[in-house]
């Protein structure tokens, strides 16, 4: 995710941040949690296995990516 992109995030205090890989690499978004969690935002959540996992335990997702 661009640097850019990241500050816009954080500046947003979300109050709730699940991160989550897709593609060839599921488990991608491992580094940006971490990223995330190191500038301050509380509760952020990384899921393992990315999409294909949470669609596999009947949980969709809203919005999209940043």
């Amino acid at each position: 995710m661009p640097e850019e992109k990241v500050a816009e995030l954080v500046k947003t205090r979300a109050a709730r941040v699940v991160v989550f890989g897709d593609g060839l690499d599921p488990d991608s978004g491992r580094e940006l949690a971490r990223e995330l969690a190191g500038r301050g935002m509380r509760n952020v959540s990384f899921v393992k296995g990315g999409a294909k996992a949470l669609f596999e335990a009947g949980l969709g997702t809203t919005g999209g990516a940043p």
